[in-house]
């Protein structure tokens, strides 16, 4: 069994990257568990005032206005769980640029020492684009947003 690497250099510089990389795909994992149930979630809805719409009766004006609002109220839900997906891409794009930053920069990492490396790893942190992101980037044990949808997203 190898000694765990001193602090300072390569090895090291990797260890804590990939520490840090591996937080990152957990939130992104979070992230879509919790838009695809939500989606799950809407579209059950909207079936289920679906049939109920189709088992009305023409002629009762009240419950077809009390359903078509409902159902508009479960699209908007619908819709507002497709945010996952623009929150997805959001976090994606950033770990790619972690990935090529990494390429670029892995000379200067060799003899990298450990400021080196927390600066390196805080200028990650920067382009954090979500709650989730910004959350997990630091040690275990962080604060976590029980919500992942509470965090903002701005559509394209």
């Amino acid at each position: 069994m190898s000694n765990p690497p001193t602090e300072g250099g390569l090895e090291w510089a990797l260890g804590e990257l990939t520490q840090v990389w591996s937080r990152q795909f957990d939130a992104v994992q979070s992230v879509l568990q919790h838009g695809s149930a939500e989606l799950l979630h809407s579209f059950s809805r909207i079936h289920a005032l679906q049939s109920r719409w189709e088992s009305t009766t023409a002629n009762d004006g009240q419950t077809h206005e009390a359903l078509a609002q409902e159902l508009h109220e479960a699209s908007e839900q619908a819709l507002h769980g497709l945010q996952f997906a623009d929150r997805l891409t959001q976090m994606l794009g950033v770990l790619q640029g972690d990935v090529d930053r990494l390429r670029r920069d892995i000379a200067n990492l060799r003899e990298a020492d450990p400021d080196t490396v927390r600066r390196w790893l805080d200028e990650l942190a920067a382009h954090y684009t979500t709650d989730e992101q910004r959350e997990r980037h630091g040690a275990p044990g962080a604060a976590l947003s029980t919500d992942p949808g509470q965090a903002g997203v701005d559509f394209f």
